[in-house]
């Protein structure tokens, strides 16, 4: 469940006459099979320019290639990144044009970084090309012959979120499994068992199978603590490859190593090492902040203890390379900046602001950017941007546009993206109201906010942020809308004109999809809430259609309003239904402390009257959805309103005390502190709000459930475990509701990581489940394999 309120009221009108279409020839229903086997740009995989900018190298997902789950085991014992399975490496010619496939369609390839002389790529891949996933190697690719070639190193490569970074010419810094470890060590801790022992093997007659968990209060030093995840699996050894001799020189070794990035000269590394989680329940963690001179420099650490997200990435290098500074983030902290030179020295806080509710349900803040000069540090905080001077004279709003959010670029990690030398930085910016998205000119003098362009597009992909050329000149950025799928493209100069830098499915583009518009209602208690309603592609103007609602409480979805599809994966691809006669209605949610599950009640039902009253939506022919978090919210509004018709809960639970106590193999207790701090919302423990624990819990109101559900889960879902689905489906049963449940053996949490087949089916047999349900035909649809 990752880690981010009058029944009426108008105050936006719709705009729909221009979506009326001819209804003699509707169009053909998008193909479950054409979304899940279309090409992907690949997550948390940014684009790479070249040192010169004339080639842009990036990440793409075959999902041809990928047809069984990604099985988290594998991937942890062979150091492989998740995003980089079935992914090619690609390049295009920003000159010509011109791209190309340099890996071949072989193996799986993922991560590359350009040498600072341009004349090699280093990537990661398992390039073995068999059935089973293989170690992840170093691979480089020869700018002037074209040729491929291994790194010949005894180094045990793993892929550590922090990329490959080049400290030299020829030498890189790269995550290797921890050395008191190894491969297989490492991939038996993050299982929970002994080094050599595979657990899917039957044991030996006699052996005692016990595994043993305890908690002795009388142990020196013992404390209540659980953790959320297991902090191993941060363990490394950070270390150096000489791409010509595959010498490995260590700067680290077995440290939960969160994020490390290089100073702008290369000449040094600062990584944070996570030490512990501060309190039990909290999900706070402390991280120490270290610098180390490179090739041979001893670590120090510049800031001890410092309060972090699970990553302990919210820090920056100063544009030359003398201080770090970092934000605060996480349960426990408040928003506060701090400054250190990396030469020794007192860090100093240089602005502070105690963390409200409202600003604590955002859960992360976003990381702290320098300005070109060095001088300040800016930071986005409640809708406004921020900016501290370095030196701790001051802090202050800068820039609030009105109903604009904006994003910050950050330039190779270390300063804002200035294309005209440092008087101004381009920024994202969206309108909060219209979703509409583009480039904006930052004046770094005065703060005022000038648009340079806007579009009805989404910018960023999954985990993959703008990427800016080693000149500063250039943005690569991820785009996307209703009839295009994701891409690449480029801006430069006055970043006026976009140059498209891929074209990775063009089969899925210029279809006739269904279009959106963003609506607004009262919540109950009249707050201001928003959607996106999704009109069926070949919409006719006063005819009511079938409206499914897609929920995740808490959450702003409806800014999905300009993804292709409505959503991050294919698998959840919104158009199968718009494209079958269906609107949708993406609801946003404001959720407090204590009070999740009625609030989510009191934000939606309002939107989907809205949706009725615009004309678009059957009031007699309502669904909802959700996964995660999402699929609690579907289960929360079944057992409030009667209104649903069907409901599809994917990933979800109802049982708020079952979850706060699952445990994992490896003795984690991932949701205690998600439920007493983080999205759950609980405040804390059951022992103190009990009552809380038991009325956010949809399982105690099964009995009011009057809405044929349909339950998806992974067996080997770690997030929500199987057993919280599971009761669930026998409550419902026992009760004599209508409910099916589809458990799919061996998959995991999110189904974008499923096999193909299981993702064929789950998507299948859940459009069946609403066309059975909310189209009137009373026949029960089959899903291949039923």
């Amino acid at each position: 469940m990752i880690l981010r309120r009058s029944l009426a009221a108008v105050a936006m009108s719709l705009c729909v006459a221009g979506l009326a279409v001819a209804a003699d020839a509707p169009p053909a229903p998008l193909a479950v099979q054409d979304v899940l086997m279309a090409p992907t740009l690949a997550a948390y995989s940014p684009p790479a320019f070249s040192p010169d900018g004339k080639l842009l190298a990036y990440v793409v997902t075959d999902n041809t290639r990928r047809h069984d789950a990604i099985d988290s085991k594998e991937v942890a014992r062979t150091g492989l990144g998740w995003f980089g399975v079935a992914a090619d490496i690609w390049i295009t010619d920003l000159t010509t044009g011109e791209r190309r496939n340099i890996t071949g369609s072989t193996g799986h390839n993922w991560s590359p970084s350009w040498s600072p002389d341009g004349q090699m790529l280093a990537f990661l891949a398992d390039r073995s090309g068999g059935p089973k996933l293989g170690p992840a190697r170093l691979w480089i690719w020869e700018r002037a012959s074209g040729k491929l070639h291994e790194v010949e190193s005894q180094a045990e490569i793993r892929e550590g979120f922090t990329g490959l970074l080049w400290t030299n010419d020829h030498s890189l810094i790269v995550s290797l499994f921890p050395s008191d470890l190894g491969r297989e060590g490492y991939a038996a801790a993050m299982e929970g068992r002994k080094a050599g022992v595979d657990p899917d093997k039957p044991p030996a007659p006699g052996t005692v199978t016990a595994k043993v968990f305890e908690f002795d209060p009388t142990a020196p030093g013992a404390t209540p603590m659980t953790d959320q995840v297991n902090l191993d699996f941060w363990r490394r050894d950070l270390a150096t490859i000489d791409v010509r001799s595959g010498e490995i020189h260590r700067l680290a070794t077995s440290k939960r190593i969160g994020w490390a990035y290089l100073s702008s000269d290369r000449r040094r590394v600062a990584y944070t090492v996570e030490t512990k989680a501060e309190k039990a329940g909290a999900g706070q963690y402390l991280y120490d902040v270290i610098v180390q001179d490179l090739p041979g420099g001893s670590p120090r650490t510049i800031a001890p203890a410092v309060r972090f997200n699970l990553y302990g990435d919210s820090f920056r290098f100063s544009p030359s390379g003398d201080r770090i500074a970092w934000r605060t983030e996480g349960p426990l902290a408040d928003d506060d900046l701090w400054v250190a030179s990396i030469s020794g020295g007192a860090p100093k806080r240089i602005a502070h602001t105690t963390v409200t509710e409202h600003m604590r349900s955002r859960f992360e803040f976003g990381p702290p950017v320098w300005d070109p000069a060095g001088k300040n540090v800016l930071f986005l905080r409640d809708g406004a941007l921020w900016r501290a001077a370095a030196d701790g004279s001051g802090a202050a709003s800068f820039a609030a546009p009105k109903n604009i959010e904006l994003e910050l670029i950050d330039a190779r990690r270390q300063a804002l993206f200035s294309p005209d030398g440092g008087r101004s930085a381009a920024v994202i910016a969206t309108n909060s109201a219209t979703k509409r998205t583009g480039f904006a000119r930052l004046d770094l003098a005065s703060g005022a906010v000038t648009p340079i362009f806007e579009e009805d597009k989404r910018y960023g992909g999954y985990g993959t942020e703008p990427t800016v050329s080693p000149d500063g000149s250039s943005v690569a950025y991820v785009a996307e809308d209703p009839l295009h799928p994701p891409d690449l493209y480029v801006r430069s100069g006055d970043l006026a004109q976009p140059k498209q830098a891929s074209e990775v499915a063009p089969a899925l583009a210029k279809r006739p999809f269904g279009r959106a518009e963003v609506i607004e209602w009262k919540s109950v208690d009249g707050d201001t809430q928003r959607g996106a309603l999704v009109y069926p592609a070949g919409y006719e103007k006063g005819k009511r259609y079938p409206l499914i609602v897609k929920v995740y409480g808490g959450a702003s979805i409806s800014n999905d309003l300009n993804r292709f599809g409505y959503a991050t994966a294919a698998v959840e691809n919104l158009q199968v239904y718009a494209t079958r006669g269906y609107a949708l209605l993406l609801a946003d949610s404001n959720l407090h402390v204590g009070t999740p599950m009625v609030d989510l009640m009191k934000s939606v039902l309002p939107g989907i009257d809205k949706a009725v009253e615009a004309g678009v939506a059957d009031p007699d022919r309502v669904g909802v959805t959700g996964h995660s978090y999402g699929g609690y919210s579907t289960l929360c509004l079944i057992a409030q309103s009667t209104r649903f018709k069907a409901a599809v809960m994917r990933a979800g639970m109802g049982n708020m005390i079952g979850q706060y106590g699952q445990l994992a193999p490896d003795g984690t207790n991932y949701g205690l502190a998600w439920a007493e701090s983080g999205q759950g919302r609980m405040g804390g423990s059951p022992w103190e709000f009990r009552d809380r624990y038991l009325e956010n819990s949809p399982y105690l109101y099964l009995d009011r459930v009057k809405t044929p559900l349909l339950i998806i889960h992974g067996g080997k879902d770690d997030a929500v475990p199987p057993y919280l689905a599971d009761e669930v489906f026998s409550g419902l049963r026992r009760l004599g509701k209508e409910v099916t449940y589809a458990r799919y053996e061996g998959e995991g949490h999110w189904e974008g990581t499923w096999g193909t087949a299981n993702q064929l089916d789950s998507l299948t047999r859940s459009i069946a489940w609403f066309d059975r349900h909310l189209k009137g035909d009373g026949t029960a649809k089959k899903a291949p394999g039923d």
